[in-house]
């Protein structure tokens, strides 16, 4: 298929030029004059997508997955929640930012070793070892097991879910997907190998991929779930597979994670052996003072949905990508920066937004001397080219250190407090731009060190991540456009309920406060509404608070009910209170509704029932007509209420009258029948307008009765020992002095305008029942949701009537109602008082507090609150006018409110040096297989691989150095009286030295195979104790008019001695003829220089002799001097060093021996050279020389001996003359002539 451009032009493509949408420009270009070019279909997609929409076609996937989708399905962040450095929440961190808190600190240690290469400052979370397991089911030993990460996660992911406006509920069985950034469990080693948990708790309290699968397992979830580990930028690869996820539909929501903490020493001194961190502890970015980041803690858990089900927004993703350096001649953990310059070019084109448009760039920076730059030079390329004002910028780790895998949560974080806020977090440790960094040196970015407010409405932030293995990652995000308007403040008067639940009363202390901590915000308590319109069956505690705009009215908390308990719905009477009531909640939507379908049905009366609920001052025609109709009217439309709060009472009871809306509740008479029933029962009851009083008297019935006067009657029968009574006031009062006179409790309830359930009425009854079977045709049996006070039975006009009359009977409430029953009445509470005597203490009852000066509505509130608290679930935002979602821009965040039972202290592995390595005890391995000790293969003497001597002094130092937690090279230590007893020979095969150092003493050994072969004494030495005598240097041979030795000469020497040394350990030079002074290669390697210089003596003594090193008697090793004084000689230096024979001292640098002493050896015969004997005679001669003796003598010896490996000592004491021979080197040619024998003499 074929298009023309004037086919393109035809099918009326939008032609526009540069325009913003929602802060976002999208560049089209306009075709201008419709040339007749024909192309292709393919090309035709291509040029649709480019010009048309603002996006490149690399193949499919941009047409797959445009970064422009339809309204309604943009990714958005709705949820966050985390715990950051000296930061337990969201709002602490902000708080921190922008108060330029350092939020690093040495006050929390997670170890106990010091060690002069791990720096002191860290950023720690705090509170690592609280967790709440009860509400997320997990054991104890598992608890106890699980590393932090795991632990705090779970936590923060529910936090994450509540700050969306979500119940943990909304999530189960859905497509959620987790999608956690992490590279390291620093608890493994505690777990898997120090501490082996017998259980089977281990691996899945340690695995990584636990941190992501224990969420999904916890809250039932459905999508994908696992970790992402690509070092720094772990969290924004786990968020880019989450966004991409989404866009897919393969997800419904997403919750992404990055986790980072620091438990283990070892790994922190990785890090600075490979020359990333700072000794300082500060990360400084863009600062030229900067020398590398400092480690950092934190777990931050944010949720992804789709802008249509989102109820709050923090900020769109428009786009998120990522991309690998691959490889890079550098190394693999150089920034490149060419590699992230890329990756935003192929970004801005995709999504179709110039970069020159971003609002501010957190960047990565991490304070590294090559990091920084590499990183700002690309974004200056991207960002500020052709940009008209600086481009803000800024890192989140100069405030609070490098979090690494959870470094892009930080970020973000970081990001969303500054749009909901309207101020950008200000950067420390910046005040002199890092060199290299040309858009900081010409302006062309600015750092923002202050509290800065974004200096544009666009709202778009580019954030950038990359980890040290080449990962690089960068989002744009763009802020919620919509702005809260007064704070967020409804236009409406009515105080809000909000029902709140946690597992401790803290929680909702918290929730309840911040709420009314400021502006009321009913977008805030909207998603309140929303989390807990459910039960969250966990959660131990519930309360409410009711808050207005003038402050908070009412506040409660109170245990959960963990059984369900049945709610009873009393009907009283509101008294003449009604009118007030119900005008107070004609603000109610479907209250106002029942009050006008009653107004209807009253207007065939003429009856203005709305009329008289809003204007007090009407005075009506009927009083006591008025208060009838008006008090029923009023508990229906409260009835009405709680059908739309989904409040259902398990039962309802009524009093008197007010058994008709009980009859409305159970369905056995409409509403119509109610109100017009209860219209003629009030004009028949105007006629028996005669006030009375109501009182409870602790006495039985019968014996009540023959105490009362005629003109006072039982109107309840409470129990079988208490009753209610009525009769006129007077009467009443005087009866009720005569009862107090004879010790009888009785208690004054209300008091009724009319006087109902009296005998006198009864003449009332045939008439009334006539008028209500007009209206009540046919009765219909009641469905057990109504509990009757009088008798059983159906809805008929008798049924009313003698209601008028009739004593109620209270004895049979008690088999239906029991304990810790919550009974709520609707009226003033005379009915109540009246129930409370009949049942059990522990029933619960509430009712309207009219007496006390608060709104009818306030009083509905408390009881919806009253009743939540025993364990209902009203739905009490359909109280009020609806809000629409998402919230606006500054809503308040819920999540840094949530609080957990963390009574309970868990377990957090502390890693503690070793009892041995404080003892100065060590095992140290040597392989020549190893690369550390591969260069011990160049130490070969007499044929043999010995391990050299000096190679014994250096582990000892190394030992000392990481007792005492210093670096060698700040070190100066004096070796004394040192013992070398045997050679070791060294192969590929690991071979072992035990190392121990008395700490008082100085004391070491060096053993192996069961044998001690080294000993001596090390101590660190002061200033003043190193003390190198000043001796005069030998002059060179040029000076003396002698040639030198060079290095061939002098390694042809010792091969003829049977010293056959290679590569380190043939770093001798020259040396003069005297071997006075040599020069040594510094390549180092302190072993092979010590040895080399070992070397010199062996050279230095006339002889042929194979010679070892035996004793020092001290050996000064000042470290820091002696690299000062390699430098000094710049690179490839050649050092020189200076032997004194007479004083027998070698010295070069910091390093002085003195009272090196060597032992000649036998050298080994070669088993393949043949020995020359012939058969001589030998007069048996009297005087033999003392050669021939000595000959005569040792081969008799051999010959009697079944021996070839002798061992022999020669004593020479002060008792031996001085003019005697030395026989042992006449012992060795005589045992040299002997095959196969070989002799250490």
């Amino acid at each position: 298929m074929f298009y023309s451009f004037a086919e393109l032009y035809c099918i009326q493509i939008p032609v526009r030029n540069d325009e913003y949408q929602n802060g976002i420009r999208l560049c089209r270009i306009s075709f201008g004059k419709v040339c007749e070019h024909v192309c292709h279909y393919s090309e035709f997609r291509k040029l649709f997508y480019v010009y048309c929409l603002g996006i490149s076609n690399h193949g499919t996937k941009e047409l797959d997955q445009p970064t422009h989708p339809p309204p309604g399905e943009e990714i958005c962040i709705t949820g966050i929640s985390g715990v950051y450095p000296s930061s337990e929440d969201v709002h602490q961190f902000r708080d921190n930012l922008y108060n330029k808190v350092d939020m690093v600190s040495d006050k929390i240690q997670r170890w106990d070793y010091d060690h002069p290469e791990i720096p002191k400052r860290g950023g720690r979370i705090p509170n690592i070892q609280k967790f709440d397991a009860g509400f997320f089911g997990v054991h104890y030993r598992q608890a106890d097991c699980m590393d932090p990460s795991v632990r705090i996660f779970l936590e923060k992911s529910v936090e994450a879910i509540f700050d969306a406006g979500l119940h943990p509920s909304d999530l189960e069985g859905t497509r959620t997907g987790v999608f956690v950034g992490s590279c390291f469990s620093e608890a493994e080693r505690h777990v898997f190998y120090d501490n082996l948990e017998p259980q089977h708790f281990g691996l899945t309290g340690v695995l990584r991929s636990m941190i992501a699968n224990r969420v999904s397992y916890f809250l039932k979830l459905k999508g994908p779930s696992y970790i992402s580990d690509t070092a720094c930028s772990s969290a924004f690869f786990a968020l880019e597979n989450a966004y991409g996820a989404l866009r897919r539909g393969l997800c419904d929501m997403a919750l992404v994670g990055g986790t980072s903490v620091t438990l283990h020493p070892l790994l922190t001194l990785q890090f600075s052996r490979l020359g990333v961190l700072g000794l300082d502890g500060c990360c400084k970015s863009f600062d030229a003072s900067g020398n590398g980041y400092v480690r950092s803690e934190a777990i931050s858990c944010m949720l992804l949905q789709k802008s249509k089900d989102s109820k709050r927004i923090y900020g769109k993703i428009i786009h998120t990508k990522t991309n690998c350096d691959g490889f890079k001649p550098q190394s693999i953990t150089y920034p490149l920066g060419d590699a992230q310059k890329v990756l935003l070019d192929e970004f801005y084109e995709e999504c179709g937004v110039d970069p020159r448009d971003l609002s501010y760039l957190e960047a990565h920076v991490t304070g590294t001397k090559v990091g920084d730059p590499e990183e700002m030079n690309a974004m200056d390329k991207i960002f500020c080219t052709g940009r008209k004002t600086p481009l803000l910028v800024g890192g989140v780790k100069s405030n609070m250190g490098h979090p690494e895998p959870s470094s892009g949560m930080c970020a973000l974080t970081k990001c969303i407090i500054g749009m909901e806020e309207g101020y950008i977090p200000p950067n420390i440790h910046y005040s002199t731009p890092r060199e290299g960094i040309e858009a900081l040196e010409h302006g062309r970015v600015r750092v923002v060190v202050n509290k800065t407010p974004f200096e544009d409405d666009r709202g778009l932030i580019g954030i950038n991540n990359f980890g040290f293995g080449g990962s690089n990652g960068h989002v744009l995000l763009h802020w919620n456009p919509k702005k809260k308007i007064n704070g967020g403040e409804p236009s409406d008067d009515l105080p809000r309920l909000v029902c709140l639940s946690g597992r401790v009363p803290e929680a909702i202390t918290s929730l309840t406060e911040d709420v009314n901590s400021r502006k009321l915000d009913a977008e805030h308590i909207a998603l309140l509404h929303e989390i807990f319109r459910k039960d969250i069956s966990e959660h131990r505690f519930r309360g409410y608070t009711i808050a207005s705009k003038s402050g908070m009215i009412a506040s409660s908390c109170k245990p959960s009910i963990y059984k369900k308990v049945p709610f009873l719905l009393a009907l009283g009477t509101f008294g003449s209170s009604w009118q007030k009531v119900a005008k107070q909640l004609m603000n109610l939507p479907v209250f106002a509704s029942t009050m006008k379908k009653i107004h209807d049905i009253l207007k065939k009366r003429q009856i203005n029932i709305t009329e008289i609920i809003q204007n007090s001052k009407v005075i009506p025609i009927d009083p006591v007509l008025t208060n009838v109709l008006g008090n029923i009217a009023t508990q229906i439309g409260i009835i009405e209420v709680f059908k739309d709060l989904n409040v259902r009472p398990w039962k309802v009871i009524g009093y008197s009258l007010a058994e008709l809306v009980c009859a409305y509740y159970d369905g056995s008479l409409s509403l119509e029948q109610v109100i017009l029933s209860a219209y003629e029962v009030g004009n028949h009851i105007k006629d028996i307008n005669k006030p009375s009083l109501v009182y409870v008297v602790h006495k039985s019935e019968e014996e009540i009765l023959k105490l009362l006067p005629k003109e006072i009657e039982v109107i309840w029968q409470n129990t079988d020992g208490v009753v209610t009574i009525s009769g006129e006031p007077d009467v009443m009062k005087k009866f009720v002095m005569e009862l107090g006179d004879k010790k009888i409790k009785a208690k004054e309830i209300c008091r009724n305008e009319v006087t109902l359930h009296s005998v006198n009425n009864k003449k009332l009854e045939s008439e009334l029942v006539k008028k209500l079977q007009q209206i009540i045709s046919i009765p219909k049996e009641r469905n057990g949701l109504w509990l009757s006070t009088t008798s059983d039975g159906t809805s008929s006009p008798e049924y009313f009537a003698k209601v008028l009359y009739t004593k109620m009977q209270a004895k049979h409430l008690g088999r239906y109602i029991q304990k810790n029953y919550v009974i709520t009445e609707l009226g003033s509470g005379s009915f109540a008082n009246i129930l409370k005597v009949s049942l059990d203490e522990s029933v619960s009852v509430t009712n309207f507090s009219l007496e006390s000066g608060e709104s009818g509505f306030i009083d509905l509130l408390k009881i919806i609150g009253n009743l939540y608290e025993n364990g209902l679930n009203p739905l009490v935002q359909r109280l009020y006018p609806k809000v629409q979602f998402p919230v606006s821009r500054g809503t308040p965040m819920i999540a840094p409110k949530i609080k957990w039972d963390h009574s309970k202290d868990w377990f957090v592995m502390r890693y503690v040096d070793s009892d041995a390595m404080k003892c100065g005890e060590r095992t140290i391995g040597v392989s020549l297989k190893e690369e550390e000790w591969e260069y011990v293969s160049g130490h070969v003497v007499d044929g043999r691989n010995l391990f050299p001597g000096m190679g014994y002094i250096y582990i000892v130092w190394d030992t000392l150095a990481i007792v005492k937690h210093s670096l060698q090279k700040d070190m100066k230590v004096i070796f004394e009286n040192c013992k070398f007893n045997r050679a070791t020979n060294v192969g590929k095969e690991v071979t072992n030295f035990n190392v121990s150092i008395q700490g008082a003493s100085g004391g070491f050994e060096i053993s192996e195979g069961g044998t001690v072969i080294v000993t001596g004494n090390i101590f660190l030495a002061k200033d003043d104790e190193v003390n190198m005598i000043e001796l005069p240097k030998p002059c060179e041979d040029h000076q003396c008019g002698n040639l030198p030795l060079t290095g061939k000469d002098v390694y042809k020497e010792l091969r003829l001695r049977g010293y056959n040394y290679q590569g380190a350990f043939r770093a001798i030079e020259s040396v003069n003829y005297q071997v006075t002074r040599a020069y040594i290669r510094w390549d180092g390697n302190w072993v092979a220089f010590m040895d080399n210089m070992l070397q010199l003596l062996i050279l230095q003594m006339d002889t042929r002799l194979l010679y070892v090193p035996t004793s020092i008697s001290q050996m000064i090793i000042d470290a820091k001097k002696h690299l000062e004084y390699v430098e000094s000689f710049g690179d490839n230096p050649l050092l020189p060093v200076f032997l004194f024979k007479n004083a027998g001292i070698i010295r070069c640098g910091g390093i002085e021996i003195r009272g090196l002493k060597a032992s000649a050896i036998v050298r080994r015969k070669p088993l393949g050279l043949p020995v020359l004997e012939k058969y001589e005679f030998v007069a048996n001669e009297g005087i033999l020389t003392l050669s021939q003796c000595l000959r005569v003598n040792m081969q008799l010896a051999l010959e009697n001996m079944y021996t070839i490996k002798l061992r022999v000592v020669e004593l020479v004491d002060d008792a031996t003359e001085n003019k005697s021979e030395i026989l042992a080197p006449t012992l060795i040619e005589i045992f040299g002539d002997q095959p196969l024998v070989q002799a250490t003499v």
